[in-house]
C-alpha cells in the first residue's frame, strides 16, 4: 500500500523524518511542537526543507521518523519540542505507531494514522 502524500508550503525550517503540524493557513505547515494536537504527519521531502520551499507530508500509511527517546516497537508516538518522535501518552494525540523499537536520533519505520493515544 503506497502511503498518502500531501504537499505544503513550509512556515518554519524543518528536514525530512521530523512530524509536521497544520501551519496557519490552508496547505502550510510547520514543524510540530511537544504534543500538538494539529500534527498533520512525518515530512518525507529529502534533505532539508527553508521558509517558503514546498515539501511533501506522509499523512497517513508507512513513513520514516527519527525518534527523541526510547519507543517500544507497536506503541504510540507523537512529537517532542524538536519535532522528533517521543512515546505517547493516553491523553494526547499520536501521529501514528512505531513499527519497530526506536532510540535517542534513530530513524525507524512507522504508521502514520492520527488517533488519540
Amino acid at each position: 500500500m503506497r502511503p498518502l502524500i500531501k504537499n505544503y508550503v513550509a512556515e518554519d525550517a524543518t528536514e525530512q523524518y521530523l512530524i509536521a503540524k497544520q501551519g496557519t493557513a490552508d496547505y502550510q505547515s510547520l514543524k510540530s511542537g511537544a504534543a500538538a494536537t494539529n500534527s498533520l504527519g512525518v515530512v518525507c521531502q529529502p534533505g532539508e526543507v527553508a521558509i517558503g520551499d514546498r515539501m511533501d507530508v506522509v499523512i497517513l500509511g508507512e513513513a520514516e521518523v527519527l525518534c527523541a527517546g526510547n519507543i517500544n516497537a507497536g506503541k504510540s508516538f507523537t512529537a517532542d519540542a524538536d519535532g522528533k518522535a517521543v512515546a505517547a501518552n493516553a491523553t494526547e494525540r499520536a501521529v501514528g505507531i512505531v513499527l519497530e523499537a526506536g532510540a535517542a536520533t534513530r530513524i525507524v519505520r512507522c504508521l502514520v494514522v492520527p488517533h488519540t493515544a
